[in-house]
């Protein structure tokens, strides 16, 4: 008896073993391949829920231009900004104001949209250029590479009429949509699709797989007939919402979207499933994902019809409770909020004063 009570502890003991290096083995091989290539995964300290975003301070960098639409690095160290005075162009400063530099110098205008790169080697830009297309004095667009260590910047598409949304799809690629003008047929062609590497190579591909690029398109070009539409890698095409619904925004992880219209802020997943409204806050634009994937920042214009009054920054978490007001900030009007990697800072602008306020959570 005590021989076979002993024959039976053995086997359960090997059992066990083999089920700890089974489940090892997955957490050593088998998660390694469920992070997609552009996704951080946010610290364990990041907040989580609007009640853990207690203001510990809040700044405004003195920086001798007038700066707007600021981005932080994906290290969180620098903050990227454009300028639309004197001292037009891209700057890159540190967190705390010191060490403006230039790294893009355009015309009056020029700059239309820029990002880091998802390892913060790289920032693309989409600047106007001048040409001698179909009507005088037009202009059409390109987007450029910069590499922030050499400043050297290529161009890697264009010029075409139009270039919109552009997103770094991975550490090197950027997707983007643009027009395209025949003046044999003298028509425009919308919603042309396209994926470039920084070293200005058209990448092609067949594997389809889950959705990488998220859009507005405008039927008719009609404001009230936008709708988002998803692409995959390989070009198909999705409709996710009705018409009134834009400015999709994704969300770390890959797995949601947060969206606006008709007077709301919505989330729902990538393949378009389980729309919810947020908030019914009028004039919310501006929609960001914190690094948690939990709280949502963004912006409200509130006017009388002919002028603004009040211009803020809101965060509510993404179940739709906890909203709360972050900025006070009058006739400055602030907006354009972007969250720092950690999501402990939050950076914006103020849009009369030319300004570049940073919020500090405790």
């Amino acid at each position: 008896m005590k021989n076979s009570q002993k024959g039976f502890a053995n086997i359960i003991l090997i059992v066990v073993i083999v089920a700890i290096v089974a489940v090892g083995g997955y957490f050593i091989f088998g998660k390694k391949s469920t992070v997609p290539l552009s996704t951080s995964q946010p610290q364990s300290n990041t907040p989580s829920k609007t009640s853990d975003l207690i203001i510990q301070e809040t700044k405004e960098l003195a920086l001798g231009i007038t700066g707007s639409h600021p981005k932080f690095s994906p290290n969180g160290n620098k903050i990227l900004l454009e300028s639309r005075d004197k001292s037009e162009g891209l700057w890159i400063v540190n967190i705390d104001g010191s060490d403006l530099e230039n790294i893009y110098k355009g015309s009056l205008s020029a700059v239309d949209d820029y990002e880091w790169s998802p390892d913060g080697k790289f920032v693309f830009v989409v600047t106007l250029t001048e040409t001698s297309s179909r009507f005088a004095g037009s202009k059409d667009e390109v987007i450029s590479v910069i590499n922030v260590q050499s400043k050297e910047i290529k161009q890697i598409f264009g010029p075409t009429s139009n270039i919109l949304y552009p997103e770094w799809i991975s550490k090197n690629e950027i997707a983007f949509i643009y027009e395209i003008y025949k003046s044999n047929e003298n028509k425009f062609y919308n919603e042309n699709f396209a994926i470039f590497d920084i070293n200005g190579e058209k990448k092609n591909y067949q594997d389809g797989g889950q959705p990488v690029f998220f859009y507005t398109s405008y039927r008719n070009n009609a404001g009230d007939q936008a709708t988002i539409k998803s692409v995959t890698r390989d070009g198909i095409v999705k409709e996710l919402t009705g018409t009134s619904f834009s400015y999709p925004t994704i969300s770390l992880d890959g797995k949601k979207i947060v969206f606006s219209g008709s007077g709301q802020l919505m989330t729902m997943n990538i393949d378009g499933s389980e729309k919810m409204t947020v908030t019914n806050d009028s004039g919310a634009v501006d929609a960001v994902w914190s690094p948690s994937g939990k709280i949502i920042a963004y912006s409200v214009e509130k006017d009388d019809g002919h002028a603004i009054l009040e211009w803020d920054i809101y965060a509510i978490n993404s179940d739709g409770t906890g909203k709360i007001k972050l900025t006070n900030s009058g006739k400055k009007f602030a907006s354009n909020p972007r969250w720092s990697p950690d999501g402990k800072k939050l950076v914006f602008n103020y849009n009369e004063t030319g300004k570049i306020g940073v919020l500090i959570f405790k």
